[in-house]
């Protein structure tokens, strides 16, 4: 979850910025929805933060995180490891196929070209895609109530952060967007 966190939003927004000059973290300084959602998805990042240092720095002490016994199986682990390696990989390459387009919110300062290639072939929301899966990855290499609720919250949250974002999209590039939109499902 570090390495995917490092690699997917802390280097993508420096790259981002570095080919732009443009911050890809919209500021949410209002009281809108955009706003709201942004607060709470940098909370929850936070919590994952701490979650994952917990989880690491007292490996004897796991009582705290409240761990779900009757998951923990060596095979559910690799497999919540192996779907977070996938999540850093697709996210990766969908964040590369988007290239300057990528943003962490709505921005709506700056109008990005609508990104239909790739991945995006396959999916209008890869990269959340990627997040959600990376988030029921830490859930199942490490279950128990906090990652539960952090992958929980990580749903309703994108879903909403979607919906945001399509409103926005239909706005930005209209026709052509509604055109994706048919074409291409929303998730995969």
């Amino acid at each position: 979850m570090v390495v995917f966190f490092l690699t997917c939003f802390v280097w993508r927004s420096w790259r981002v910025w570095r080919q732009t000059g443009i911050n890809p973290l919209v500021p949410t300084p209002g009281d809108d929805v955009h706003d709201y959602v942004g607060r709470i998805f940098r909370l929850q990042v936070l919590a994952t933060g701490i979650i994952v240092l917990l989880f690491a720095k007292a490996p004897h002490d796991r009582a705290v995180l409240a761990p779900l016994q009757s998951l923990e199986h060596l095979e559910l682990r690799a497999a919540g490891v192996i779907a977070m390696l996938i999540a850093l990989v697709w996210t990766f390459v969908a964040q590369a196929q988007m290239g300057a387009s990528w943003r962490i919110g709505v921005d709506s300062k700056h109008a990005t070209p609508l990104v239909a290639a790739g991945v995006f072939k396959y999916s209008r929301n890869p990269i959340f895609a990627g997040i959600m899966l990376a988030l029921a990855g830490l859930f199942m290499a490490t279950p128990n109530a906090w990652t539960l609720l952090l992958f929980a919250l990580g749903v309703i949250l994108i879903n909403v952060q979607v919906r945001l974002e399509e409103a926005h999209l239909f706005k930005l590039h209209g026709a052509s967007y509604e055109a994706y939109r048919q074409q291409v499902r929303r998730w995969l």
